[in-house]
């Protein structure tokens, strides 16, 4: 995980920046938010809701064979 706080001139956080990544399968993430009714999961949807309610903004970076990439921006004020 790379995490990284954005410092104002006042000395106080703006924004913290994190990120999780790993080098597995992945997956194909337009597929997967499309198949929600007939899965009955709801991960992303609900990783992206979470993130909407603080004020965060959430990104997710997938394909087959190529891993995963989650990021998110949470402003501190």
């Amino acid at each position: 995980m790379d995490a990284h706080r954005i410092i104002g001139a006042d000395g106080t956080a703006e924004v913290s920046r994190d990120v999780v990544e790993d080098d597995g399968t992945g997956f194909d993430v337009g597929a997967t938010l499309e198949s929600y009714a007939a899965r009955g999961s709801l991960g992303l949807l609900q990783m992206r809701e979470s993130a909407r309610l603080i004020g965060a903004q959430l990104s997710l970076d997938s394909s087959p064979g190529q891993g995963t990439r989650v990021r998110l921006v949470i402003p501190t004020e």
